[in-house]
């Protein structure tokens, strides 16, 4: 959704071209799992959130 939203607004001319390849960029790296170190997640607060009350 980042990468469609930094797209759509460098078509508009609402963002810098620049700033758009590097935001699409690093979407790609995200996807791709090279920046999976960046995103660190508190397991135990994913297993609470997906129990049922």
């Amino acid at each position: 959704m980042k990468q469609a939203a930094a797209q759509a607004n460098a078509e508009v001319r609402s963002l810098d071209p620049a700033v758009s390849r590097a935001i699409a960029d690093a979407c790609v790296d995200i996807r791709e799992g090279m920046l999976h170190d960046q995103f660190v997640v508190d397991l135990i607060r994913v297993a609470r959130a997906r129990r049922p009350t």
